[in-house]
């Protein structure tokens, strides 16, 4: 008897991102991901080792997380 499986057609989380997927997660260009990530704007890497950088997605949307609540408190700031 053959198991019944079911497959999904929903896209999976890589379980750690690199510069490519979070550059196509904020909708801008490795280059300027790596810029960002050298002047601060970016949080670091979790991983770095040999040239390659990963973030695990939960830092990725706690900084997400922060950039709307801080851009919140400077448009109230603002008004």
């Amino acid at each position: 008897m053959i198991a019944d499986v079911q497959i999904s057609n929903e896209p999976t989380k890589p379980r750690a991102w690199g510069y490519k997927d979070f550059a196509d997660f904020l909708g801008i260009g490795v280059r300027t991901a790596k810029r960002w990530v050298a002047t601060g704007v970016l949080p670091r890497p979790d991983f770095r080792r040999h040239g390659v950088v990963r973030w695990f997605p939960e830092t990725i949307e706690r900084w997400k997380a922060r950039q709307r609540r801080d851009g919140q408190k400077s448009a109230a700031m603002c008004s």
